[in-house]
C-alpha cells in the first residue's frame, strides 16, 4: 500500500490526508482564524470495507427509500496557535525560504499525521459499537424526505438532458455515413454543364480560321503574362537591392536578469556548488528558460537591485547587465557554441557517452565577426587573451613574382657590377658645367 510505502502505519478506515492543502489553507486564512474543526461521520448499517456513498446512493434514498438509520457525527476543535507554536501564523504574504517551508511541512505532517491516528482509532469503535467513544453524545431524529415532488428532477435532470445529445449525435453520425455511401453515384443537375467551344473547324461556326482570336497581334499568337508591362523596363528591376540576409545569425532565448534574481531569492540555484557557473543547460534544467532552446541565451537587465553574486555563463549579455553583475559580486562570461553539434553536446553530454561513446570536443569559432567578439575582454568573451587568438593573424604578405631572366639581362647585370663601370659612373657623377674663363690655356 502506498501508506506503507511512504513509511506510514497502515489505515482501514480513513483515507490519507492531504497536508499539502491543509498547510496552504492555514496560510492563507491566518491570521483571521486559526482554529480548526474537524468532522468524522459515520454511517450505520455498511462495514469498514465499503464506502459510505456507493451504498447509500441517490436512487436508494429518494427512489427506494433505503437510507441510513443512524449517522453519528464526532466534532473535535483545535487551534494551531497551541497545537503547533512554531508554525509561522502571522499571515503575511512574503517569499518563504524552500527550508524553512520545508520545516513547516513536516511540523504539520507529524501533527495530522497523529490526529488521523486517532480518527482511525474512533472509526474502529464506531464500527464494533455503532456509536463514537465520547462524553458527550446528544441524539437526534431527521427524516430524509424531499420537500416536494420535483425536487427530484434537479438530480437526475443532466441526466435527462444528456439522451436527446446522444440520440442527435447518433442520428447525425447516420447521416454522415449515408451521405458517403451516396458520393459514388453523385451526378450533375440536369443543363448545369456546357460542352466545351469548339474552335478552328470552318467558317460555318463563326469560330474558325482565326478561331476567334482576331487578325494578327501578340494576343492573337499566344498568352501574356499578368506581370508583363509591354516590353519597358518592369517594376522590379528598376530599384536596386540593398542589404542581404546573414545566414550565421543566431536566434537567441531572451532571459530577463531579474528572473534569475527571483530565482535566487526562492533558493531554485541552491544546487550550484561553491564556484560554480550558472550555465546555459542550468537554465533550461532549473526551468529558468522554458520552451524550446533556440541557438542561444542572451541575458538581458531588467532588474532595479539585483544581489545575485553567482557567476553566469551564456552567449552574450548587454553592457548594463556585466556592469550590474560586477557590482554584485558576480561574474559573466560570454561562451560560444557552434550551431547544432557543440550547443547540441552542452545540453546532452550523457546522450552522446550512451550512443556515441564519446563527447565531442567544444569547436572554436572561425568566421571574424565571432573571434573578435569573444576575444573581447570588455564583452568577457571566454578566449580573451588566450593563445587560439594570437595565433591567428589577419591578411599576410604578398608572395613576390619571380621573373626568369634571359641572356642578355644577365650580361647587363655582370656590366653593371665590373670595375670599368663603376668608374665611369663616379665620374660622370663628378661631371660639372665650367666655363672658358676657369680654362687655363
Amino acid at each position: 500500500m502506498f501508506a506503507e510505502k511512504i513509511g506510514l502505519p497502515k489505515q482501514d478506515c480513513v483515507l490519507l490526508p492531504r497536508v499539502k492543502g491543509l498547510y496552504v489553507a492555514c496560510k492563507e486564512l491566518a491570521p483571521a482564524t486559526t482554529r480548526i474543526i474537524d468532522f468524522t461521520i459515520g454511517y450505520s448499517e455498511h462495514g469498514k470495507d465499503e464506502m459510505a456513498q456507493d451504498v447509500f446512493t441517490l436512487w436508494k434514498i429518494y427512489i427506494l427509500g433505503e437510507s441510513p438509520r443512524n449517522i453519528s457525527i464526532l466534532v473535535d476543535e483545535y487551534d494551531l496557535k497551541q497545537e503547533i507554536p512554531s508554525l509561522n501564523l502571522s499571515g503575511s504574504h512574503e517569499i518563504v525560504p524552500a527550508e524553512e517551508e520545508e520545516h513547516e511541512m513536516q511540523l504539520v505532517n507529524s501533527w495530522i499525521t497523529e490526529k488521523w491516528q486517532i480518527k482511525e482509532q474512533d472509526m474502529e469503535y464506531f464500527y464494533k459499537n455503532g456509536q463514537f467513544k465520547a462524553a458527550d453524545l446528544h441524539q437526534y431524529e431527521l427524516d430524509l424526505k424531499l420537500n416536494s415532488s420535483w425536487e427530484i428532477l434537479y438530480v437526475y435532470l443532466p441526466t435527462l438532458c444528456v439522451v436527446p445529445v446522444i440520440g442527435a449525435t447518433w442520428a447525425l453520425a447516420k447521416w454522415a455515413f449515408w451521405s458517403l455511401s451516396m458520393m459514388g453515384r453523385l451526378t450533375p443537375t440536369q443543363d448545369s454543364k456546357n460542352r466545351a467551344r469548339r474552335v478552328g473547324r470552318g467558317p460555318g461556326s463563326g469560330l474558325g480560321k482565326t478561331s476567334g482570336r482576331g487578325q494578327k497581334g501578340q494576343k492573337a499568337r499566344g498568352s501574356v503574362p499578368n506581370w508583363f508591362e509591354g516590353g519597358q523596363t518592369p517594376l522590379w528591376k528598376l530599384f536596386p537591392k540593398r542589404g542581404f540576409y546573414r545566414h550565421q545569425k543566431l536566434e537567441l532565448n531572451e532571459l530577463k536578469l531579474g528572473r534569475i534574481q527571483e530565482f535566487y531569492d526562492k533558493g531554485k540555484l541552491d544546487f550550484l556548488a561553491e564556484g560554480e557557473a550558472l550555465t546555459m543547460k542550468h537554465m533550461k534544467d532549473c526551468g529558468l528558460i522554458t520552451g524550446s532552446m533556440k541557438d542561444g541565451v542572451v541575458i538581458l537587465g531588467d532588474a532595479a537591485k539585483y544581489t545575485a553574486p553567482i557567476k553566469i555563463e551564456s552567449t552574450k549579455a548587454s553592457q548594463p547587465v556585466l556592469e550590474t553583475i560586477k557590482q554584485a559580486g558576480g561574474e559573466f562570461t560570454a561562451a560560444y557554441y557552434s550551431r547544432g553539434l557543440g550547443f547540441r553536446a552542452h545540453h546532452s553530454p550523457d546522450w552522446f557517452l550512451e550512443n556515441r561513446g564519446y563527447v565531442p570536443l567544444r569547436a572554436r569559432p572561425i568566421a571574424r565577426r565571432d573571434i573578435v567578439f569573444y576575444s573581447d575582454a570588455e564583452k568577457n568573451g571566454y578566449l580573451a587573451d588566450s593563445d587560439y587568438v594570437k595565433q591567428i593573424t589577419v591578411g599576410g604578405s604578398k608572395a613576390k613574382k619571380v621573373f626568369k631572366k634571359t641572356a642578355l639581362d644577365l650580361e647587363v647585370e655582370e656590366a653593371a657590377k665590373s670595375e670599368s663601370t663603376i668608374a665611369a659612373a663616379q665620374s660622370f657623377a663628378n661631371n660639372k658645367v665650367v666655363s672658358f674663363a676657369d680654362l687655363k690655356l
